[in-house]
């Protein structure tokens, strides 16, 4: 700072005094006004901003690696980053029903005797009635049955020709009365059934063995009997001495506990009538008798 002395020669020497003062003062000020004495502070100030640019510059590439990152999981989980903020409508992928299972065998018959009855029950057309049914188990039978048409008769003749051979019949003539019931007989043999040349008489007491425990089943089979073998009896082969009434599933069933695939045992003779006339074979009263294979 420039000091100006206002006293004039207050004394000898102060004067000099002044003088270096004054050369003090103006070397002060050449020393700021010199071009030199500037450039200290300028790299000062330089090296001040190089340090600050350095500080800043670190946090920028913390965010610019932050954003590498970013765009990375992007470029990698696009959809699902989309997903958060678009709804995409669901995708139903149909699913293919199974395969339906392969229809059920047909239940294997427990006797030839079955065969022939079902193979006659489906030759019956309407208007004809069964009213007694005798089977061998060699397919020879003989069918007793009423009917409201006399054409019908002639159809249900028809269809058993078609499984084997009609062997005799007896037909009532025709009449022009509308209300007029006919009665009638066919007898014939059923082809296609196989069955052993010689079937031996079962002894009484083994027949008695066989029907025992099948009677006490008989609730379960849906059956009743009415006659089973006695012990001390003989029978010949006219004789049936199994005797029931219920439901024809429940006459097979007790044919097939008496009679299985892997016994020798077959039904010999069997008559069948429906439970009530006029009415078809769901329920039935039936009788039968038994022979084995013979072992000859």
């Amino acid at each position: 700072m420039l000091k100006i002395n206002l006293s004039e020669g207050k004394g000898p020497g102060k004067a000099g005094a002044t003088e270096e003062s004054s050369v003090e003062n103006s070397g002060e000020q050449t020393a700021q006004a010199s071009p030199d004495s500037t450039e200290p502070e300028k790299i000062t100030d330089v090296s001040g901003k190089e340090k600050k640019k350095s500080f800043i510059g670190m946090p920028a590439l913390v965010v610019l690696l932050i954003v590498v990152v970013l765009g990375a999981v992007a470029y990698y989980k696009t959809d699902t980053i989309v997903s958060l903020f678009v709804s995409k409508p669901e995708v139903v992928v149909p699913v293919q029903p199974p395969p339906p299972p392969p229809p059920p065998a047909p239940a294997a018959e427990p006797d030839p005797v079955f065969f022939a009855l079902n193979k006659v029950s489906d030759v019956v057309p309407p208007k004809v009635w069964l009213t007694s049914v005798v089977i061998m188990n060699d397919g020879t039978y003989d069918i007793q049955g009423i009917a409201f048409s006399h054409a019908s008769i002639n159809d249900f003749i028809t269809g058993l020709g078609s499984l084997g051979s009609i062997t005799g019949k007896t037909l009532p003539e025709r009449s022009r009365s509308s209300e007029t019931v006919y009665k009638f007989i066919v007898s014939g043999v059923m082809s296609g059934i196989s069955v052993p040349e010689i079937l031996d008489v079962i002894p009484t007491d083994d027949l008695v063995a066989l029907a025992t425990p099948v009677a006490d089943r008989s609730k379960e089979f849906g059956v009743r009997f009415s006659g089973t073998p006695r012990t001390g009896t003989s029978y010949t082969d006219k004789d049936l001495p199994f005797k029931l009434a219920g439901t024809y599933g429940g006459l097979k069933q007790v044919v097939g506990a008496l009679c299985p695939e892997d016994s020798p045992i077959r039904v010999y003779r069997m008559v069948i009538v429906p439970e009530a006339a006029g009415h078809p074979f769901d329920t039935v009263k039936a009788s039968f008798s038994l022979r084995t294979i013979s072992k000859i």
